[in-house]
């Protein structure tokens, strides 16, 4: 197993890395060394297990630099999607209709707006950004009322699991007519896909593709809003269609679950190196109580989560470099 000192060394190789070949960087201003100064490195190494974005890897980096969209007819683009395209998770995507989004955050608004009669909760350890604008927190699906409207992430940001009682809570919203937005964000990187039952009461499922992708400059992906759609979204629809394009472009190419798949050895491999679990989520492992590592996990800066994991994208991304100096070490 890796020791703490041999760690610190990683992560500075890490960062120097991000520093000389931006094939390695974030698009984020806290996912790359500000300059190559010692407190811009060091900020950078001292917060590098912090935040997670999309892996960058070399084949879909050389196929995002390549494309050639043309952007006027995109802007005339009739946006549509096959259903073959997407994971079968019990969602019928046929009573739905797919639009280009222009982020996650937007469309939560513009659900919480369509729903402004309702009051919008979400659980305890949901996404940062939702709960920043949605108020009442609860722990329990027995908490929801008929006067609710909820945002959910699928699979749950808190662990990166589905959670467990995932059916129950949309079995007592459709039991309660209470409109429910799920966000898949995630969705493309876990191993065990889940089969929803009870969705009747999904209005609204949001699909980002930006921790699938490095495009998260750009974000976007696709929604899906429950038919009929009301007409000011017909009318004046809010997505990015260039993202919409992209998006579509790389399902047609690598397939749902391409990244995921190519990063089982990685993250086998990685977890033996910092000896934690492996995790259903591709990008982290899972840090056993005790371990040095706990100080490091990826929450840390957001809510005490029993769950503790640690972001292992930069290792996969600087693989071969991190390998031989551990070999040479």
């Amino acid at each position: 197993m890796l020791d703490k000192e041999t760690y610190n060394q990683l992560k500075w190789i890490i960062a120097r890395s991000e520093l000389v070949n931006y094939k390695k960087r974030g698009s984020l201003a806290y996912q790359k060394p500000d300059s190559d100064s010692t407190f811009d490195m060091h900020k950078r190494v001292s917060g590098l297990h912090l935040g997670i974005r999309s892996i960058q890897l070399p084949e879909v980096i050389d196929w995002l630099e390549q494309l050639k969209p043309n952007l006027f007819k995109i802007n005339q683009y009739n946006a549509k999607l096959s259903h073959e395209l997407l994971p079968q998770i019990g969602i019928y995507w046929q009573e739905f209709e797919c639009e280009p989004m222009s982020n996650t955050v937007h469309t939560v608004l513009e659900f919480l707006n369509y729903n402004k009669e309702k009051v919008p909760v979400v659980f305890e350890n949901e996404y940062w950004y939702h709960q920043k604008i949605i108020n009442k927190k609860i722990k329990h699906f027995d908490e929801l009322n008929e006067n609710n409207c909820l945002v959910i992430s699928v699979p749950f940001y808190g662990d990166f699991e589905v959670k467990s009682d995932i059916n129950d809570i949309l079995l007592k919203c459709t039991e309660l007519n209470i409109p429910v937005l799920l966000d898949l964000i995630w969705l493309p990187m876990i191993d065990n896909k889940v089969k929803l039952n009870h969705t009747e009461c999904v209005q609204v499922i949001t699909h980002g593709f930006s921790k699938t992708i490095p495009i998260a400059g750009i974000k976007g992906g696709f929604v899906f809003w429950k038919k009929p759609i009301n007409d000011s979204q017909r009318i004046y629809p809010l997505g990015n269609k260039l993202s919409f394009w992209i998006c579509k472009k790389y399902l047609e190419t690598f397939g749902y679950d391409y990244v995921k798949d190519n990063l089982k050895t990685l993250q086998k491999k990685w977890c033996e190196i910092f000896g934690i679990k492996e995790h259903n989520l591709s990008y982290v492992g899972e840090i056993p109580e005790g371990h040095w590592l706990e100080s490091e996990h990826l929450h840390m800066h957001e809510f005490n989560s029993k769950t503790k994991l640690f972001n292992l994208t930069s290792y996969y991304e600087n693989d071969i470099i991190l390998t031989k100096f551990i070999n040479d070490n």
